[in-house]
């Protein structure tokens, strides 16, 4: 207990005076307000937090990594009995690569503790022969390699080439060069005992510099068929069903260097969602050449014929960042109406904002407004109101009870005439004028549910850019208090893509999913009402969606006040136990989150 009491006593004192020099006494006032409002408990786990936080930021990413290597790999190479042992092929395109480099891709190979394994190993004419030597002379020795030569000068004729000369169940790329962990194929196959009917299983990966070290882990969100639409993020190691890649007719020539790409997309096709899962591990450890640097005109085209296939109107442009895309999906001729839901009380000057921006920053025009006054006594809203309500397209209704923001909207949604409601809070401000297109081309699908904006601090800082589950407990905001102009953890604050959640500040659903999950759950009155909401659709099987395409200015908490008094934050207690009891079962695991990274922090760092 006393060691205990010291080493506390030790981070406190360097968060004091290092972690909070420009302002050393704010790390007193909240250990206080942690203290108060959770005990010794609270304020010992807010130290920690900030100590974990203030190391972070004191090493470089590539100090983080090496840590986090040395914490995470002790036992890679444990391995238990299989009961189910396939046979997988890996394929491999040969190249004119560094010898050193190629000696080291064989050795990873050989070395696999799982030796159930075929290598097809293709190459073309100009190979140099002292690389054909070098593969020679391992195919020798080992009977499971099988280098074969290929007349046609194209990596797709080669891949074609291996695949119908593969006897395995199962097959997976090997780049030239790279290199796969001692347990790589063991985990793949040790996931398909877990679960026989899984067709694609991918992994966490890294890259290698010139000198073999490793850096730039890449710890990857479970499936995400959005954000696989947006960005190739399965990326190196991938396991796929031999007679299925057969099936779909191999790999195509015209994609060359996106056909990877391409494969997966026609693959997934045909799959299951729920026949897809990924390995929380690095297996893969990728040199970057210029050779398999992907074309985004050929991976723009490959989506394109994806969604021409699929029988889906959509207009595919570029994205925001190198190898992204944005895929604009078709609105129907006659769009439908938009109610738009704003809980307000008093704060004139807020919500004048809020209704002029959304007024004079608008492109669609087939919405309406409908402000919930819950019990404003100010005359100068009183005023605004009585104005609002001769407009055509805005309502004003009374909610007279206490503020319950679940029963506000609830309440609201009997009287939304729209087939989509947009909830929205008074103290958001619109920035792109297209901002309910950008939400309702995805809400519109069939498979999507609820639909999440982009919103900033005043500051130009994150607010909101998706919802992770158990960081902090329950969950917290993805990248909160990153610039606008960053790229996120491998671009996701620049990307659509799929989250279990996103908050109610700005979110988008139809009335009939609304209706279908019973609305928002009454006994939530002001937090986690939006995570809940999110989790009850999720639970439907629609996939919630976060587009950094809808942006706006959040000026969060304004209305509301922080919960500083007894009372608020007894209330905040009893709804954390209320989320606790209900959602335990996916709080711990955030399907598009990685246990890898950093549940005390809401910035994607590695958990070290």
């Amino acid at each position: 207990m006393i060691i205990k009491i010291i080493n506390i006593l030790k981070k406190f004192s360097i968060l004091f005076w290092y972690g909070f020099r420009n302002k050393p006494f704010e790390v007193l006032f909240q250990t206080y307000t942690h203290y108060c409002s959770g005990g010794r408990k609270e304020a010992t786990k807010f130290i920690n937090n900030s100590y974990k936080i203030l190391i972070r930021h004191t090493l470089n990413n590539n100090e983080i990594y090496q840590r986090w290597i040395k914490k995470n790999e002790k036992s890679i190479c444990d391995v238990e009995l299989l009961s189910y042992n396939p046979l997988v092929t890996i394929i491999t395109s040969l190249k004119d690569v560094n010898k050193g480099y190629l000696e080291e891709m064989i050795l990873s190979v050989i070395q696999q503790t799982y030796v159930d394994w075929e290598w097809i190993i293709v190459y073309e004419d100009s190979i140099s022969q002292n690389l054909i030597d070098i593969v020679e002379k391992y195919e020798r020795k080992y009977k499971r390699i099988c280098l074969m030569k290929q007349d046609n000068d194209s990596s797709v004729s080669e891949y074609n080439t291996a695949l119908l000369a593969s006897s395995g169940q199962y097959i997976i790329i090997l780049h030239c060069a790279d290199i796969l962990s001692l347990n790589a194929l063991y985990e793949m196959v040790k996931k398909l005992n877990e679960n026989r009917s899984l067709e694609l299983v991918y992994s966490d990966e890294d890259r290698l510099d010139k000198k073999g070290n490793r850096y730039s882990p890449h710890f990857k969100s479970g499936w995400n068929r959005d954000m696989l639409f947006s960005q190739n993020y399965i990326g190196n190691l991938y396991l796929l069903k031999s007679e299925n890649v057969k099936k779909i007719g191999g790999f195509k020539k015209k994609y060359m260097s996106s056909m990877e790409y391409d494969l997966l997309l026609r693959y997934i096709k045909e799959i299951k969602d729920s026949n897809i899962d990924r390995i929380e591990k690095i297996l893969y450890h990728a040199r970057i050449s210029e050779s398999l640097l992907v074309d985004s005109t050929l991976q723009k085209s490959v989506l394109e014929d994806y969604f021409s296939t699929c029988k889906i109107d959509v207009f595919v442009e570029m994205g925001l960042e190198p190898s992204t895309f944005k895929i604009n999906y078709s609105l129907p001729e006659k769009v439908p109406l938009v109610s738009i839901i704003i809980p307000t009380k008093n704060q004139f000057d807020i919500l004048k904002q809020c209704i002029n921006s959304i007024l004079n920053k608008t492109n669609y025009k087939n919405y309406e407004i409908i402000i919930v006054d819950n019990q404003s006594s100010d005359e100068r809203i009183l005023n605004y109101f009585f104005t609002l309500n001769k407009s055509q397209n805005i309502r004003v209704i009374s909610y007279p009870y206490p503020f319950n923001y679940s029963t506000i909207n609830n309440y609201a949604v009997l009287y939304a005439k729209g087939e989509y409601v947009l909830f929205l809070n008074n103290d958001v401000e619109i920035i792109n004028y297209n901002w309910i297109e950008e939400m309702l081309q995805h809400a519109q699908r069939p498979d999507i549910g609820v639909v999440g904006a982009k919103l900033y601090y005043d500051d130009d800082t994150i607010q909101h850019a998706g919802i992770i589950l158990g960081l902090g407990g329950i969950a917290g905001h993805s990248h909160k208090h990153f610039h606008r102009q960053d790229r996120g953890y491998y671009s996701r604050l620049k990307i659509t893509q799929n989250y279990s959640a996103v908050t109610g500040a700005c979110m988008l659903v139809s009335k009939e999913i609304f209706n279908d999950v019973n609305g928002f759950d009454e006994d939530l009155a002001v937090a986690f009402n939006d995570v809940d909401f999110s989790l009850k659709v999720k639970e439907k099987g629609y996939r919630n969606l976060w587009t950094p395409y809808t942006e706006l200015y959040h000026y969060e908490s304004k209305t509301r006040g922080i919960d500083n008094t007894q009372i608020k934050q007894n209330r905040f207690k009893k709804e954390v136990s209320f989320m606790k009891n209900k959602w335990s079962h996916v709080l711990k695991y955030d399907d598009f989150y990685n246990k890898n990274l950093t549940h005390d922090n809401e910035d994607f760092g590695l958990s070290v």
